[in-house]
């Protein structure tokens, strides 16, 4: 759910800003859904032209990461604000015996 939400942010942000780092003259064949489909599609195009949809691109980004940032640090403070609760089972179950007995001093020596 979350790359969804994440990617539709990218695409109206790219929408937003390809018209306006193309100065309102976006050249035909050049579209937010066509540069997210094709991405190869951009290397193909003039210099000037390339910068600007570096540019779209990267605001869009931008934008994503303004959405993104707010909902990790809520995550975050959910996750801190979770009481500790001890895990289902027996506390006081003894560590069961090694197999064989390197084993049982690999342990010890891990241990220590």
């Amino acid at each position: 759910v979350g790359v969804a939400v994440f990617g539709a942010i990218f695409a109206g942000g790219l929408r937003h800003w390809l018209p306006l780092e193309l100065h309102g003259r976006v050249p035909r064949g050049i579209s937010a859904a066509g540069i997210q489909a094709t991405p190869g599609y951009i290397h193909r195009l003039p210099r000037a032209l390339q910068q600007a949809v570096a540019g779209a691109v990267g605001n869009s980004l931008h934008d994503v990461f303004l959405v993104a940032a707010p909902v990790a640090l809520v995550g975050c403070l959910v996750v801190m604000l979770l009481r500790e609760r001890p895990l289902r089972g027996r506390a006081d179950a003894e560590p069961a015996p090694a197999s064989a007995p390197g084993e049982a001093a690999a342990s010890e020596k891990l241990a220590a």
